[in-house]
């Protein structure tokens, strides 16, 4: 088989039950072995130095020390690359990789406060935003932001601020069946709201006496749970809606960035941060 094949082969019989189980084994142990990052290998190299530095100012034969040195090495260095079984079984069970008493939710807060800055700041000092690219039923390509579930969401939420909103809301989009009840429910129903994208006012159908001004109260009894369609101006309102659900709060995860603080830096990036984390708003006026 080496003249055949041209390259190295390591060919063995198996004949019975006891060998089969040492060559999966010796195989897994192989295919296990990730690739060190560089970083790791020097972090390595390192803590063997410094566990052996006793030794080094010994009175050893320089040869002796090196060749214990790097023996040392090795044996760290193939430590970090094996998989203990406890890892193993934990990928192949499908368990996660560790356990808290709360969920996380991933949140990029520096979208929020250049979509409020627009409104008050020149185009070029503010930094321009990230959108998403879906393509929808009509193979019509849709840009997408995160920023416009907050705006646009269901007007019974309206005094709910934005940092409530990521710990319980979540996009979804609607089956088939469920678009096709939808439009039939709301064709030529009239717009419910508007909110205004210029400079000088927001145009809303509401106002804070309305009875959404309750919502606060429903939240924390949780009446306000269910899905919930997105107001007409969100880019994908007949295909998608919002679910919300208070049973299970998550700890928004904040990512982008240091969040500023209140005795250093600038003051009034601190305040706009707070206002749009903690104050309802659809439109940068409404801070």
């Amino acid at each position: 088989m080496t003249y055949l094949l041209r390259c190295n082969s390591d060919v063995t019989s198996l004949l019975s039950g006891t060998a089969i189980k040492a060559i999966v084994a010796y195989i897994s142990n192989y295919v296990t072995k990730p690739g060190l990052k560089t970083y790791t290998i020097f972090g390595t190299i390192r803590s063997v130095f410094d566990k052996n530095s006793e030794m080094l100012g010994g009175i050893q034969k320089r040869k002796d020390k090196a060749r214990s040195l790097i023996t040392n090495i090795v044996n760290a260095l193939t430590a970090k690359q094996e998989i203990g079984s406890p890892m193993a079984s934990l990928y192949l069970l499908g368990n996660p990789d560790h356990y808290t008493n709360q969920d996380f939710v991933v949140f990029y807060w520096k979208c929020y406060i250049t979509e409020v800055l627009k409104v008050w700041k020149q185009k070029s000092d503010v930094q321009s935003d990230k959108v998403i690219l879906l393509k929808n039923d009509d193979s019509e390509y849709v840009g997408l932001s995160t920023v416009d579930d907050y705006k646009y969401r269901p007007y019974e939420l309206n005094n709910m601020s934005l940092y409530e909103w990521i710990q319980i809301s979540n996009r979804l989009k609607r089956t088939k069946a469920e678009q096709k009840r939808f439009l039939n429910q709301n064709r030529g129903n009239v717009k419910p709201t508007t909110v205004s994208q210029s400079d000088d006012k927001v145009e809303t159908d509401f106002d804070s006496d309305s009875d959404y001004s309750e919502s606060e109260k429903f939240l924390k009894k949780g009446r306000i749970q269910g899905k919930y369609p997105f107001l007409q101006d969100h880019p994908l309102y007949e295909t998608h809606q919002v679910n919300i659900s208070t049973s299970n709060k998550l700890i928004p995860n904040f990512v982008g960035g240091s969040l500023p603080r209140c005795d250093k830096g600038d003051r009034e990036y601190y305040c706009t941060t707070m206002l749009t984390l903690f104050k309802p708003w659809r439109h940068g006026k409404d801070l």
